[in-house]
């Protein structure tokens, strides 16, 4: 997995995991930009910090959320990882997003964000 390197500048597009619960209806993807920053010591090797802006002034980005980087200035590092991402379908026609690595299962449904655990997490990786 590739992870701007610190100091880079991005624009990073991240999966916003709680749009279609959130009253109004939030955007299913939203785009940042800034400068990664050394990150704190409890982040995992898959998350970095980004500068933010006059509200937020560091953002944590996880990488199983993120759509799409684009490197404005700088590098990435290279990052083992075991992660895995997949979209299932629900039973109402909504997609959902799975996310496995060494830390266990997540998943984006409402189901899992209430109770940690779902039908979701149980299908396999395709």
């Amino acid at each position: 997995m590739l992870v701007p390197a610190v100091g880079s500048k991005v624009r990073v597009s991240m999966r916003y995991p709680q749009g279609k619960v959130m009253i109004p209806p939030q955007p299913t993807v939203i785009t940042f930009e800034g400068t990664v920053l050394k990150p704190h010591k409890w982040l995992t090797d898959q998350q970095f910090c980004l500068t933010g802006d006059k509200d937020i002034s560091v953002r944590v980005m996880s990488m199983s959320l993120v759509e799409d980087i684009e490197l404005l200035n700088g590098t990435f590092n290279n990052v083992n990882t075991d992660t895995k991402v997949w979209q299932v379908s629900g039973s109402k026609g909504n997609t959902y997003t799975v996310t496995k690595n060494s830390s266990g299962y997540t998943c984006t449904c409402p189901g899992f964000t209430f109770r940690k655990s779902c039908k979701h997490t149980s299908q396999s990786v395709e």
